[in-house]
C-alpha cells in the first residue's frame, strides 16, 4: 500500500501569521525576496494600492476597528521587531518604518533608521507602504491579488515560474525521494496559468527524483493524477503526461446506478413544472439582488475612506 499526497500548486495560505513568504511581501512590499511568488498586481490602477497589498481582514472599516482598540502595534521582543496585530493576523512593520514609530518615544535610535530604504540611491523615496488593510467585505475588484475564487484567507501562487515551482514544491520532492509519499493529486489543476506545462514539469521532476528513492520503490511508473472535471466526450490529455484524473466522471456513473430511471424522470418532471414561474423571474431577481448589494458595497467604500454615505 501507497500513500498519495494531496497537494494545492494554484494557492496557499496567507493571513495569520504563519506563511514566512507572506510575511516577508507584507514588511517589504515589491521588494521582498518573495514579491514574484504571490500574483500581485503591484502596478494597481488605484493609486492608493501601487505597490501596496490590500489586506481584507478587518471586521468592520478600518476607522471603526482602530477606535475601539482591534488593531494594536506591538513589539516583539523575541524577534525584535514591530507589527501590527489584528486578532490572529500579524502584519510585520518595515524598518523603514520605525523612524516614524519611535520618533516620540526614543528620538536617537528613530535615527538611525532615518532614511532607510530599498529604492536606489539616486531615485527619489516614494510612497512605500506595503499593505492597506481592509474591511473583509471588500469587492473582488478592489483586492489587487489573485485568491481562491473569493477566499481571502488563500493567495494565488506564480507556480509557472521555475524559482516558485521548486520552492513551493520542495517538502513534496523530499519526502518522495525518501520514499515517504509514493504518487500525487493535483487539486484545481485547471486554476493554473499552465496546467499542461505544470503537469510536463512535475512528470519530469518525478522521474528524475524517482532514481534517488529507496531501492525497493525504483520500480514502476509513478502515479500522478489531477483534479478536472470533464465534459462529456472529453478524453484525458495524454501530452499532459498525467495518469488520469480523480474520478468525477467515473463518480456520476456509478451515482446513475443508484437512480431509478423511471422515477428519475418523474421526479425532473416534477421539479420543472413546480419551478417554471419562479424561473421566469429568476433574471430579475438576480438583478435587483445584485444592484442592492452592489449599492451596500458603495456605501461601505466611501464610509471605510472616510466619506460621509450618499444616499444611492
Amino acid at each position: 500500500m501507497g500513500l498519495i499526497m494531496d497537494v494545492v500548486p494554484n494557492h496557499m495560505g496567507v493571513g495569520g501569521s504563519e506563511n514566512l513568504w507572506w510575511m516577508d511581501i507584507l514588511e517589504w512590499g515589491r521588494h521582498a525576496a518573495h514579491a514574484r511568488y504571490f500574483d500581485i498586481d503591484w502596478h494597481s490602477p488605484d493609486p492608493a494600492l501601487r505597490g501596496k497589498v490590500l489586506a481584507p481582514f478587518l471586521g468592520a472599516a478600518y476607522g471603526e476597528e482602530l477606535q475601539v482598540g482591534k488593531i494594536k502595534l506591538v513589539f516583539d521582543a523575541d524577534a525584535g521587531h514591530f507589527k501590527i496585530v489584528y486578532y490572529a493576523h500579524t502584519f510585520p512593520v518595515s524598518p523603514r518604518d520605525y523612524t516614524s514609530v519611535l520618533h516620540d518615544h526614543a528620538s536617537e535610535m528613530a535615527q538611525r533608521f532615518t532614511g532607510l530604504s530599498t529604492q536606489p540611491g539616486d531615485q527619489p523615496r516614494a510612497d512605500e507602504a506595503r499593505a492597506a488593510l481592509k474591511a473583509s467585505a471588500a469587492t473582488t475588484d478592489e483586492v489587487n491579488w489573485r485568491r481562491f475564487f473569493d477566499v481571502s484567507m488563500l493567495g494565488g501562487m506564480h507556480v509557472e515560474r521555475p524559482e516558485v515551482f521548486e520552492a513551493s514544491h520542495a517538502l513534496i520532492f523530499r519526502l518522495f525521494a525518501e520514499g515517504l509519499i509514493d504518487g500525487l493529486r493535483i487539486d484545481h489543476v485547471d486554476g493554473l496559468a499552465e496546467p499542461r506545462e505544470y503537469c510536463q514539469r512535475l512528470r519530469g521532476r518525478l522521474e528524475e527524483l524517482a532514481e534517488h528513492r529507496p531501492e525497493n520503490l525504483k520500480e514502476g511508473r509513478t502515479y500522478f493524477v489531477v483534479e478536472k472535471i470533464l465534459a462529456r466526450g472529453e478524453p484525458v490529455r495524454d501530452d499532459w503526461r498525467i495518469d488520469g484524473t480523480t474520478g468525477y466522471d467515473f463518480m456520476n456513473d456509478v451515482g446513475a446506478l443508484l437512480h431509478d430511471p423511471r422515477e428519475f424522470s418523474l421526479s425532473v418532471d416534477a421539479f420543472h413544472a413546480g419551478n417554471l414561474e419562479r424561473a421566469k423571474r429568476f433574471p430579475n431577481a438576480m438583478l435587483n439582488t445584485r444592484d442592492a448589494r452592489s449599492q451596500t458595497r458603495r456605501r461601505r467604500a466611501r464610509a471605510d475612506r472616510g466619506f460621509e454615505p450618499d444616499s444611492r
